[in-house]
């Protein structure tokens, strides 16, 4: 057993030497996302790779965010609701990812830890993670905007 822990631990090195290799030309922005609160240097290689650098093929910064399933399709009239939460359609990977940013952040003592807080406590911790994932562009800019 001590063998197959050792194996595995040389593998998972392996795999950390090579993400390495293949960020490097990416550090600056690995580095900018990694100052948003919640995110660290593996959400920001994830970031990194779902979306890319390239951020002119996103109009607003709301784009992004509905692009990762983060934008609520919920539509409200005369007291009905229809639609749900998200919308089905995205990225799956970099809504998890997000979702997890949105959790570490509860524990910092930031805008968006406060937010998250106030938030859990009146609505659920669903709702809240997809209301602190996605912040509206005419509030504060989404955590996406920043890279």
């Amino acid at each position: 057993m001590l063998a197959r822990v050792d194996a595995v631990n040389a593998d998972i090195a392996a795999v950390d030497t090579q993400t390495g290799q293949h960020l490097a030309p990416f550090a600056d922005a690995a580095a900018r996302l990694d100052e948003i609160p919640g995110i660290g240097p593996t959400a920001a290689a994830i970031i990194i790779a779902e979306i890319g650098l390239d951020m002119s093929r996103f109009p607003t910064p709301a784009h992004p965010a509905s692009w990762a399933k983060f934008a609520p399709g919920v539509n409200s009239s005369a007291g009905n609701t229809t639609g749900n939460g998200s919308t089905g359609h995205g990225n799956r990977y970099l809504a998890h990812i997000l979702g997890e940013a949105v959790v570490c952040a509860d524990r910092t003592n930031t805008f968006l830890g406060a937010r998250y807080r106030r938030l859990v406590h009146r609505r659920g911790k669903k709702k809240a993670i997809i209301a602190v994932g996605w912040q509206s562009p005419d509030s504060v800019e989404t955590p996406l905007s920043g890279i």
